[in-house]
């Protein structure tokens, strides 16, 4: 009964401990993560619903082909996040992808501001799809591993303490970033014109790069992968000179199973028996040559003898 309360008491102070850490760890990265998401996907949002206007109106692109940017942009969106899932599965690498991610979407934004002014004082502005298209293409796929990768970091990161309350606040910061932010664009833009709709998109992007630099100073690697960063590291440092030990170590310290003494004793003991064997059959040889010359030469003796008493 008292190692039972033991426990409990040890349980409790867990948890309590847990929640301390659940508010101490949430409140300097809650707002970094908050605004994260609420500028990405504010800024997602707006590009998809005002790219087609906007390079039909300010680059002159034709209807038709403004449509097709805008479907450029959700497909590089969906390649990007496969990319993400499928070609960087080490956490290490995923932080750093989030980053390049959304430094390919500052300079997306510079660019579209770039050939917004190119045209800017053209009565009838034309930019050449060529021109644009890579553009639209590198924006999309810097928009898509910024949302999920950077979930998944932040919680891997806060080590079990992504309370469901953290996370319903971080959500309802992207529903209205994706409600406001649009909006904010679209006024910029036919504010100041169609140079303002890629500053904006650099500058959001520029927010979200602080935001990310935030989260990862304010957090740490979890435990676990530090421990298996190492290991992989030490595995590959010694690979050679451990592989040379462990041929080494096979040959001479394997563990002789329990029945080698017999073995070894029966095999001694046959071996000692096999050279007896041998050492009587090479003395009956040579006891029985020594006999059948001893032999003849008494014959030989006898004839002669009997040679010489007849003459």
């Amino acid at each position: 009964s008292s190692s039972t309360t033991t426990q409990r008491e040890q349980q409790q102070s867990s948890s309590r401990n847990l929640q301390n850490g659940n508010k101490s760890v949430a409140a300097p990265t809650g707002f970094a993560a908050s605004l994260l998401i609420f500028t990405y996907v504010g800024v997602e949002q707006g590009t998809g619903a005002l790219l087609s206007t906007w390079s039909f109106r300010s680059i002159g692109q034709p209807r038709q082909q403004a449509l097709d940017l805008t479907s450029l942009l959700w497909f590089a969106l969906v390649f990007g996040r496969l990319f993400a899932g499928l070609a960087v599965p080490d956490d290490f690498r995923a932080d750093v992808l989030v980053g390049c991610s959304i430094l390919l979407a500052v300079f997306s934004g510079l660019a579209l501001a770039l050939l917004a002014a190119r045209t800017s004082g053209d009565t009838t502005p034309t930019t050449g799809l060529s021109l644009v298209a890579p553009v639209v293409f590198c924006l999309g796929c810097a928009y898509g591993p910024i949302y999920p990768v950077a979930f998944a970091r932040l919680e891997a990161r806060l080590e079990g303490r992504f309370t469901s309350t953290f996370g319903g606040v971080v959500f309802a910061m992207g529903g209205l970033g994706e409600m406001a932010l649009p909006l904010i664009i679209f006024r910029a833009w036919r504010a100041f014109g169609g140079v303002a709709f890629g500053a904006t998109i650099c500058l959001l992007s520029l927010v979200c790069v602080f935001c990310w630099a935030v989260v990862l100073k304010t957090t740490t690697r979890p435990q676990l992968e530090i421990l298996r960063s190492r290991d992989a590291h030490r595995m590959q440092t010694s690979k050679g000179g451990s592989m040379r030990r462990r041929r080494v170590s096979a040959a001479d310290y394997a563990p002789l199973p329990t029945s080698a003494p017999n073995a070894t004793n029966s095999m001694a003991a046959s071996s000692s028996s096999q050279l007896d064997d041998d050492v009587d059959d090479d003395d009956n040889d040579i006891t029985d040559g020594s006999d059948s010359g001893l032999g003849l030469e008494m014959e030989e003796d006898d004839g002669s003898r009997h040679g010489g008493d007849e003459a």
